[in-house]
């Protein structure tokens, strides 16, 4: 496990920054609006499955422009699937991101944690030798 983090600072400016820069992106991509958990639930994914079903879709439309020329347009669907394949491009590397920036959460939390149950056991100690102690140990029961 790398322990560099224990070293790591983020001051409030890089912090400021850092989310300044999110809501550009967000800004850029003109995300203005958030779908529901339901919206989310009932509405048909884009896995790998359905990224090769699209693209034969197209490659059939292409070959052969007459079938079902009164359903999707080739335009129409080529501009859909490119936004599609953008947004998923962004979507990958924003995820390896988040993997990035969790991973120093996770650790950061997992050394703070550690510190904070060896003052709890410092504490309980004190609260052998010197009774005075007992009402912060049971303000860290609450």
């Amino acid at each position: 496990m790398n322990t560099k983090i224990l070293d790591y600072k983020i001051d409030r400016d890089e912090k400021a920054e850092v989310i300044k820069m999110i809501r550009q992106i967000k800004k850029a991509l003109k995300l203005n609006m958030e779908l529901t958990p339901k919206e989310r639930r009932d509405m048909a994914s884009m896995g790998n499955k359905r990224v090769a079903f699209v693209e034969k879709i197209i490659s059939i439309k292409i070959e052969n422009p007459w079938v079902l020329s009164g359903a999707y347009s080739l335009r129409e669907l080529k501009k859909n699937y490119k936004v599609t394949r953008d947004f998923l491009e962004i979507t990958l590397e924003i995820e390896k991101l988040y993997k990035q920036i969790y991973g120093y959460y996770q650790l950061a939390g997992c050394e703070t944690f550690k510190k904070a149950m060896l003052v709890k056991k410092q504490l309980e100690l004190e609260c052998m030798v010197n009774p005075n102690y007992n009402g912060l140990l049971k303000d860290l029961e609450k």
